[in-house]
């Protein structure tokens, strides 16, 4: 069973859910790992259906989100995109989580 001790200056009283798993998800450092994660949950949403027919978020690395692509024909066509697509990323984020996109 998880036990949290009360923190100085803190009257004891019930605290939001909210703020509790924020300041968990903080204490264990894991708030990149969270980030990096919902980007590749957000892909099909942001890129579309069509693209996300044929591009697949694949793996996040240190900033790196690689993704597969089924044909050269879609990757030269998202080489074009893929700056947009990471902006469009980072918006829905709220933070520069995503430093670049691997086509492969």
């Amino acid at each position: 069973m998880l036990h949290l001790k009360r923190r100085r200056g803190t009257t004891g009283g019930p605290v939001p859910i909210g703020q509790s798993l924020q300041r968990l998800i903080a204490d264990m450092g894991i708030g990149g790992r969270l980030l990096e994660q919902r980007a590749m949950l957000l892909w099909d949403e942001v890129v579309g259906a069509r693209i996300a027919q044929v591009a697949r978020p694949d793996r996040m690395t240190r900033g790196h989100l690689h993704v597969r692509v089924k044909t050269a024909t879609w990757r030269q066509e998202l080489l074009f995109h893929r700056e947009e697509i990471r902006r469009k990323l980072n918006d829905r984020l709220g933070e520069e989580t995503i430093k670049q996109i691997v086509l492969k």
